[in-house]
Formats: structure tokens, sequence, C-alpha cells
């Protein structure tokens, strides 16, 4: 999730912080997930290579209270999002006779849950003219052989990006902050 210090564009930019600063000088404040798996020096490193003001959160986004201490986190700091970059992978490949419902739950659980509930936590920390920004993946268009539940988990995240894209939309009253959401295919 990416707070911009100050507005550089006209409209908000959904930029990852390894992309191509749009300027000499340009530094996100940024909030860094890591999930459950991940080593810490991931997410130091990727605090590092941010710079100053950066601040990096070890959360598990299957985990309400993880993601309850993230917002908390973010609202301490008063400045607000322009921008979340939310992506959540993972689960075990397995032909349809061989997936368990524990398999089935685990992968919907992160990578629908975790984006779900993630943008659900930082919704109200969101800035009027904010990006969404959901990370799916080409599985979700495929048929490849043990990626059923994987693919399927993929292909939720894009409906709920439109089904988001439409109800997070400025209302005529003007009572709803406008946000863009974005889908964007991993290979």
């Amino acid at each position: 999730m990416v707070s911009f210090p100050e507005r550089r564009h006209s409209s908000p930019a959904a930029t990852p912080a390894s992309a191509s600063p749009p300027h000499s000088g340009w530094r996100p404040k940024a909030h860094t997930f890591s999930s459950p798996g991940e080593i810490r020096r991931l997410l130091d490193d990727a605090v590092a290579s941010i710079g100053a003001g950066a601040t990096g959160i070890r959360a598990d986004v299957s985990n309400l209270d993880d993601l309850d201490n993230v917002a908390d986190a973010i609202r301490a700091r008063g400045r607000g999002l322009d921008v979340v970059f939310a992506n959540a992978g993972g689960g075990e490949l397995a032909t349809l006779p061989d997936v368990t419902m524990e398999q089935f739950a685990n992968t919907f659980q992160i990578n629908v849950g975790g984006i779900l509930f993630t943008l659900q936590k930082v919704l109200p920390l969101l800035k009027p003219g904010a990006s969404i920004v959901l990370t799916g993946s080409t599985a979700a268009y495929g048929g490849t052989p043990a990626m059923g539940v994987y693919a399927a988990s993929k292909a939720a995240i894009r409906s709920l990006g439109r089904t988001w894209a439409a109800e997070l939309v400025d209302k005529a009253s003007g009572s709803t902050p406008s946000y863009r959401v974005q889908l964007r295919r991993r290979v």
C-alpha cells in the first residue's frame, strides 16, 4: 500500500515500489506486507529499497487480527493511502479427484479472502481518488491440469474487481469517495 507525501500526478498512480519513479526525488511512503512464509530479510530489504519513511509490517492475510494491526499502523501514521496494490497467491496443485476441502478452503482463504479483507480493512483509510490495484493471474484464463482451484481463486479476484469498481464509483450524491479499481494479470 502506498501513501504519496504529495501528489505529483493529476490522478493517483498505481505504482509498485519496484517501478521507475516518475521523476527524480520521488519516493512513496509504503506499507509492505510479508506473507507468513516469506523471510523477514525480504521485508527488511523491501523497506530499505523504498527509503526513509517506509514501514514494513509482517502480516498474515488470512488472519483478521493481523489485518486489523496493519490498518491500525497505517491509521497511526495519519496520512491515509493513495494506492492499495493487493496481491495474494498460494495453494497446492491437485487434479479434480485429489482436491481436498482443506486445499480448497486454504487457497480461497488466502487468494480471495486475503485480498477481500485487506481491502475491507483499509477502505476507510483511502483518500478520495485513490487507486486499488488487484493482481490476478493468467491461470484464471487457462485450463492447466492440477490448477483448477488456484485458477478459480484468481478468476474470483477478477470478478470482485469488476464488482468493486461498480460499487466504489463516485455516487451522484457525492457521499461516497471515488476510487479507481484496476485489474492486472501476472504472467
